[in-house]
């Protein structure tokens, strides 16, 4: 899960009873995904192959491995 990554409080789970964020939650699974998305990262925020491509970094990424 996304949600993971932050503090389910920092969210607004659960919600706030009382003040103006009183019953207000953010819905971070899935701004997240469309962020990643964006970005050009997969579900997980890793950069696709594409994305990778069209940074040119290739090199950058996988040097130390030896691969590609």
């Amino acid at each position: 899960s996304i949600n993971n990554k932050i503090k389910d409080r920092l969210a607004g789970v659960p919600p706030l009873q009382n003040g103006p964020l009183a019953g207000k939650t953010v819905p971070i699974e899935a701004m997240m995904k469309k962020h990643w998305e964006h970005f050009g990262w997969n579900e997980k925020g890793v950069p696709t192959e594409k994305t990778i491509e069209q940074l040119k970094i290739n090199d950058l990424l996988f040097a130390k491995e030896g691969t590609r």
